[in-house]
């Protein structure tokens, strides 16, 4: 839509073939939001104000055109991207094919169950409904963590890269992006801040650290600025949301260098994630 142009790469080249298609995007001069964390050029305050321009933009885009919730929804955009996500891992490494399978995984020192056995416990009906998003739209970008956010601080503008294109998702979605990159701290499980010693990982105690760990204070504000439901309820939602995103970008850090790190780092991560938000939310 015209509206919301600006606010996305503009395509210069591009080709569809039967079921398959290329584009190619202007290029842009800027840093991510990403960027700007780990070279410690945008403190709490700044990141702040991003993140509020980006999902007041974003809630604008899932209002655009509401549709009614699909009743495969949570198949769709969750259970079946996570199956298909930890069958692409089993195939492409041994070491998680074998992973996967376990009951239970330790996790620095600590027992505890595995991700597709709790996985299972969120298809109730009952849970469900905890989580059911307050609308679905047909305009979105689903895919806002802080490397897909390119920020152009001369002309208070930003640019969203990178954009799934799915026929349909819901704001927690995106909410879930942010908070994986805060919570989860993905951004620096990509770029490599952690020691890594079998299933013993620790992530570095540095400023991009401090800075997540001051935003999982701060942020949530934000998210609740942009919802018309409870915090309570929008707390559970974008954390769960967190869970099913960081348990199905484990393929995407694959370095296919024998030592694979940064993807074990992101499975441990999720491991502990899923387990924590079931017992935070009593989901057994």
């Amino acid at each position: 839509p015209e509206e919301f142009k600006d606010y996305f790469p503009r395509i210069i080249l591009y080709g569809i073939e039967g079921n398959k298609a290329f584009y190619e995007m202007e290029h842009y001069d800027l840093p991510t939001l990403r960027r700007l964390m780990l070279a410690g050029e945008i403190d709490e305050k700044e990141v702040l104000y991003w993140s509020n321009k980006i999902t007041e933009l974003s809630r604008r885009l899932y209002q655009h055109q509401i549709l009614p919730t699909p009743e495969n929804y949570f198949n769709v955009m969750h259970f079946t991207r996570l199956s298909n996500r930890l069958e692409e891992l089993s195939k492409k490494s041994d070491f998680f094919k074998d992973l996967i399978q376990q009951e239970t995984v330790i996790v620095n020192g600590k027992e505890y169950k595995n991700i597709s056995v709790l996985a299972e416990r969120f298809k109730t009906q009952k849970f469900l409904q905890t989580v059911q998003p307050e609308f679905v739209g047909r305009w979105s970008h689903s895919d806002l963590h802080f490397s897909n956010v390119l920020i152009d601080r001369v002309n208070d503008k930003f640019i969203m890269i990178d954009p799934r294109g799915y026929d349909y998702c819901d704001y927690y979605y995106d909410y879930g992006k942010f908070w994986h990159s805060v919570n989860g701290k993905y951004e620096m499980i990509a770029s490599r801040q952690f020691e890594l010693d079998g299933s013993n990982f620790k992530l570095f105690d540095n400023d991009v650290f401090k800075l997540c760990e001051d935003l999982k204070k701060s942020l949530p504000q934000v998210l609740y600025d942009h919802s018309s439901e409870d915090p309570v309820d929008v707390m559970r939602k974008t954390e769960w949301n967190e869970v099913m995103h960081f348990a199905s970008l484990v393929p995407f850090l694959l370095d296919f260098d024998g030592v694979d790190a940064r993807s074990k780092v992101a499975y441990y991560t999720s491991v502990i994630l899923i387990n924590e938000f079931c017992d935070k939310y009593e989901i057994n």
